[in-house]
């Protein structure tokens, strides 16, 4: 069967749109991101942009390093349990395990200083953050 090459360039933006999003949200550079699987920033811009296509091995990489799932990466979905819930990075795992640890009444403002601070984009919480989740 001949390749479609311009459905191979749809899927190559669409990754690499996946990518730079998933970077950025990370706060990672493309040199940074690069460092992570041995290229220069030029080619992670041509990633993102969909020039080229990333390795099977550089998207575990990349996936793994960005606390995002490979099928996320690939395919623009997320893996499932068995509960159907999206699985969690690691980062996101390990806050909610921490959540979960504290008494019940304290939960409520936990998460809500959670929400704040992702809302804030986790930098310069201001008093009101600070406030709806004072303990």
């Amino acid at each position: 069967m001949p390749r479609n090459h311009s459905e191979d360039q749809e899927r190559h933006t669409a990754i690499g749109a996946r990518l730079r999003f998933a970077r950025m949200r990370k706060g990672l550079s493309q040199e940074k991101a690069g460092e992570v699987i041995g290229v220069t920033f030029q080619q992670m811009q041509k990633y993102e942009n969909g020039r080229n296509g990333l390795s099977c091995v550089a998207a575990v990489k990349l996936a793994t390093a960005l606390d995002i799932s490979v099928s996320y990466l690939l395919l623009g979905t997320e893996e499932e349990n068995e509960a159907g819930f999206p699985l969690m990075g690691a980062k996101a795992y390990e806050a909610a395990t921490i959540v979960e640890q504290l008494p019940a009444h304290l939960r409520p403002q936990a998460v809500a200083f959670l929400r704040s601070a992702a809302n804030l984009g986790g930098a310069n919480l201001g008093s009101e953050a600070l406030q709806a989740s004072a303990i």
